[in-house]
C-alpha cells in the first residue's frame, strides 16, 4: 500500500524493515522483494520511545520484554539497511508531533 500513498510528506506507521525485523524475530528467511527493496526507501526515519505504560490486554497480547525485544531489532534493522532513525523521546501526542514537524520544516 505504500506505493498509494499522495501527498508531499507521508507518514507510515510500519516500513518494508519492519517486516525484515519480524522475518528475524520468528527466524524465517526475508522474503526476496524486501531485500530488494528496503533500502534508499524513506527519507527519514522516527523511532519513537516506549511509552512508560504497557498493558497486555488481548488485543497487545506480548509481554513487556517481548516488546522491548521486537523495538530493539526493528531499530536494527533500520541501521542494518542504512537509515538513521530519529528517536523521538516520550512526550504529551500534541509535543511528539510538534517535534517532529519541526524536524521535518
Amino acid at each position: 500500500m505504500e506505493d498509494k500513498a499522495v501527498g508531499d510528506i507521508i507518514f507510515h506507521d510500519r516500513g518494508i524493515v519492519d517486516g525484515y525485523a519480524y522475518c528475524r524475530i520468528c527466524g524465517v528467511p526475508a522474503p526476496q522483494p524486501i531485500l530488494d527493496n528496503a533500502r534508499n526507501r524513506y527519507d527519514k526515519i522516527f523511532f519513537l520511545e516506549t511509552l512508560n505504560m504497557y498493558v497486555e490486554d488481548g488485543v497487545r497480547s506480548r509481554t513487556l520484554e517481548d516488546a522491548g525485544k521486537i523495538h530493539a531489532e526493528i531499530k536494527e534493522a533500520y541501521l542494518q539497511f542504512g537509515y538513521e532513525p530519529i528517536t523521538i523521546p516520550v512526550l504529551p501526542p500534541e509535543q511528539r508531533v510538534d517535534f517532529i514537524l519541526n524536524l521535518i520544516r
